[in-house]
């Protein structure tokens, strides 16, 4: 089964096997409708028996998760199943591990930068990671960068006035 991180296991969080995690989604409601979830390589799904958010933190009980258990999960993520991430998508939407191996180009002329191989987030937003021959190009997935997405030609499309502007190759 297709698994999606939905968040990060930080630590346990008391005596009862309650977990304190970072969420993966900017948007809190993304979790509201999720009552299974699927814990570090297990393949057995985990009923969630109370999710809290304090802060930029979630707090997450599971079921047949105690302290000792907990303990072990530190560093650990909890996913979601592919296909019930498509039921809380939009027709528009689209998830970032789909786009990777697209081919990046500049809107203007087609011309080849490279070849879109991570994205990574470090709060502010998303950096795209560009193999381009032997060297790397990131950019931050900041507006007006990304000029369009064609998923039939496996195509990003970026402005290059833009992209100059705020890429750095390694």
């Amino acid at each position: 089964m297709d698994k999606i991180a939905i968040f990060e296991i930080l630590k346990p969080q008391g005596i009862k096997g309650e977990l304190k995690v970072k969420p993966l989604s900017d948007d809190i409601n993304f979790y509201n409708d999720i009552d299974e979830v699927f814990v570090s390589n297990e393949t057995e799904s985990r009923k969630i028996l109370g999710l809290d958010f304090r802060g930029e933190f979630g707090y997450i009980t599971l079921s047949g998760i105690d302290i000792n258990k907990a303990n072990l999960l530190r560093g650990k993520e909890i996913f979601i199943s592919r296909e019930f991430m498509k039921t809380k998508m939009t027709e528009d939407d689209l998830l970032m591990d789909d786009i990777i191996g697209f081919t990046v180009v500049y809107s203007d002329n087609n011309e080849k930068i490279g070849i879109l191989d991570d994205i990574q987030n470090f709060g502010s937003s998303d950096v795209f990671y560009i193999k381009k021959d032997k060297n790397e190009v990131l950019f931050p997935n900041i507006s007006g960068v990304i000029a369009e997405i064609d998923e039939n030609k496996n195509q990003i499309l970026v402005d290059r006035k833009k992209f100059l502007e705020v890429s750095c190759e390694n």
